[in-house]
């Protein structure tokens, strides 16, 4: 069962990395200039605990936890000012849908290995 967590965890925080590449490169409207910018400011920040949680760390565990709660805060607030018909809601959904998926995913992880 853990290695089941495990793997589901790191697959949601891979799929979170693409979809906050695919949001700040392909959905922005195109008066935004400094795309590069937001966009290293998006994903650099989820690069940081990714050789920890590759290496099954605990804290980069925690860490990531914690820092997956702001994108799922910055989704939350999209969806609720986007209209549903827009491509950028369907990516916000996701965003939640991967963020809730590894934050559990972790915590089953942890809790499972903490006992071992």
């Amino acid at each position: 069962m853990a290695q089941f967590s495990y793997r589901v965890a790191l697959l949601a925080y891979f799929s979170l990395i693409v979809l906050m590449t695919l949001w700040t490169l392909v959905f922005l409207p195109d008066t935004f200039t400094a795309r590069g910018g937001l966009w290293l400011i998006q994903v650099i920040p989820l690069c940081l605990p990714l050789y920890g949680l590759l290496r099954r760390s605990t804290r980069a565990f925690l860490l990531a936890s914690l820092l997956v709660l702001l994108y799922f805060a910055y989704a939350v607030t999209v969806v609720m000012q986007t209209p549903p018909g827009e491509a950028i809601y369907a990516v916000a959904w996701s965003v939640i849908l991967c963020a809730t998926a590894f934050f559990s995913f972790s915590m089953a992880y942890l809790r499972i290995t903490a006992r071992a």
